[in-house]
């Protein structure tokens, strides 16, 4: 038992010791992200102008909304507007009774699944980064698609593309959600009592506090200050570079899915892959693109600088500031 119990810690070690390094190293990256999004959303401010300030006038220019919303049209028509958009051909003569049934069969699990209104929201951070990753799994016996949020993807500082590296999927869970996750009448997620107990022995210590202000202010926490069953807690799901492999995390304390094979299975003696990526502007060897505001983000400060100046001059010069020497005689209070 003893040798489980190390042999679990330093999985849990190796996984936060590859989330730090990855979360350092792409910090800025993301910080550019969150001015993207406020470029999108038409937020002034110091991220957004070069030339901020309060007093003067705040108009945002709705150009970078308007070039990602002008895209995705373009896009999904692109992509979607054959019915069906795509064609399952046989290889061999004995495979077209196969690929006639397939075809209907996966437009049906498409629409299963809601992927169209999931892939919009696909490509649409797609062009608010450059860069966008789905999921393609199997839930309740049933296949699905689910598009991740760009923040909670970590991978290889090295990484030119998804396939060269490993991958950590962050996510969020309450204890008690945990504890009722049930696969075929079996629990999912193990060491819950040992998680409770890890965090727990962190109350008297910096980072108990670190971690709660973290989850107060609404940036990612290892766990939130809740007690018990209500308390969240962070999930960072690892997989290996080769997709041999899978474990799940929690708090950056606990092992509470063991190291197990890829529950997928093999594709033709290749581990199967659930994730996919895109990116809109590839950079050549990297795995991160370039996006639409990134692109347009010299114009759209000049848009918002032009248009914010004319007001101010114009309210200057129906606002003019006359100085009167003292005993002009000029009465200032009319």
């Amino acid at each position: 038992m003893a040798k489980v119990l190390a042999s679990n810690q330093d999985n849990v070690e190796y996984v936060n010791k590859l989330y730090s390094a990855s979360k350092n190293y792409y910090r800025g990256r993301r910080d550019q992200f969150v001015k993207f999004y406020k470029q999108y959303r038409s937020i002034l401010d110091a991220d957004t102008s070069k030339d901020f300030y309060k007093w003067r006038s705040r108009l945002f220019i709705p150009a970078t909304a308007r070039a990602v919303d002008g895209l995705l049209p373009d896009l999904m028509l692109n992509l979607f507007a054959s019915d069906p958009f795509f064609e399952i051909r046989p290889r061999e003569m004995f495979d077209v009774i196969d690929a006639a049934i397939q075809e209907p069969l996966l437009l049906y699990q498409l629409d299963d699944c809601g992927f169209y209104m999931k892939f919009y929201h696909f490509l649409k951070q797609m062009g608010f980064y450059g860069t966008t990753f789905g999921k393609v799994f199997v839930e309740d016996g049933k296949n699905n698609f689910a598009w991740l949020d760009i923040f909670n993807m970590f991978y290889s500082p090295k990484a030119t593309s998804l396939k060269d590296t490993w991958i950590i999927q962050r996510g969020e869970k309450t204890i008690g959600e945990m504890r009722k996750t049930e696969v075929n009448g079996l629990p999912v997620y193990e060491n819950l009592d040992q998680l409770e107990m890890a965090i727990a022995a962190d109350k008297d210590s910096d980072r108990y506090d670190i971690e709660v202000k973290k989850s107060i202010q609404g940036l990612s926490s290892a766990y939130s200050k809740e007690e018990g069953d209500d308390r969240t807690v962070e999930l960072l799901e690892f997989w290996k570079r080769d997709r041999s492999e899978t474990m799940t995390i929690a708090g950056q304390h606990t092992l509470v899915r063991s190291k197990r094979p890829n529950p997928y299975g093999m594709i033709e003696s290749t581990w199967y892959d659930p994730y996919v990526d895109c990116a809109l502007w590839p950079n050549p060897g990297e795995l991160e693109g370039v996006g639409v505001p990134e692109k347009v983000k010299d114009i759209q400060d000049q848009l918002n600088c032009e248009v914010n100046q004319r007001l101010d001059n114009r309210n200057l010069r129906q606002n003019q500031i006359i100085l009167v020497r003292r005993g002009a005689g000029v009465n200032v209070r009319n």
